[in-house]
């Protein structure tokens, strides 16, 4: 048997390489400098977050809705202020309320911190809409007859004059996808995308949010 001796720099090269590999997923978007009231030091500030209106999601062949979805009292959100931010604001946990499916009423359970990650134009004013993405959803309905996950990341804007983020993932683009599915009236399958709409209202104690490019 011929063993090949393989240099210690290039093996130092692909260990390198596969932890990268290996490694935590990183976060996905761009670095922006963010401010809270006007200050951009580096720093995680508070936030509450409550939607304005009912929640819709959709699958191709169904459609449900949650009345209300707030975060909860004791793992609050943050806005990150500093530069480059990328988890622009974090998301530890849900509660989703008044969640009905043609099968009745489904109690819901999120999992891991959804981020929203900055990836359009953004300027120093206070009235830009900053298009990207909310990440890492996962949120679970159950009831009687039915068992739906889904994950996946949605399209979001954040308006900064009126401080709301906006998530709408429509078209059913397969960036939000189902699994587990159990029973649900044979109308929700696995691997199906979906579609969301969401208005979340951010308050800092702190001050508005401030996106900014650089």
């Amino acid at each position: 048997m011929t063993f090949t001796r393989t240099p210690r720099r290039a093996f130092g090269a692909v260990v390198a390489l596969l932890a990268v590999g290996i490694g935590p997923a990183a976060a996905t978007g761009n670095g922006y400098r963010v401010a809270v009231g006007g200050n951009s030091a580096t720093a995680a500030h508070p936030m509450t977050a409550a939607t304005t209106m009912s929640v819709n999601w959709a699958s191709p062949t169904l459609t449900w809705t949650c009345t209300s979805a707030t975060v909860r009292a004791s793992a609050l959100a943050t806005a990150q202020a500093g530069y480059p931010v990328t988890d622009i604001l974090r998301f530890p946990t849900f509660d989703f309320r008044g969640c009905t499916f043609p099968g009745g009423a489904m109690a819901t359970t999120t999992a891991g911190e959804w981020q929203f990650h900055a990836e359009g134009p953004a300027t120093s004013g206070a009235t830009d809409v900053v298009e990207g993405h909310l990440d890492h959803i996962s949120l679970t309905w159950r009831n009687a007859v039915c068992s739906i996950t889904v994950s996946g990341r949605a399209a979001a804007s954040f308006d900064e004059a009126t401080q709301q983020l906006v998530i709408e993932e429509s078209g059913f683009t397969g960036n939000l996808k189902t699994s587990g599915v159990l029973g649900c009236l044979g109308q929700v399958r696995n691997g199906q995308p979906i579609n969301l709409s969401m208005r979340l209202q951010l308050t800092s104690p702190d001050g508005a949010i401030n996106i900014s490019g650089s």
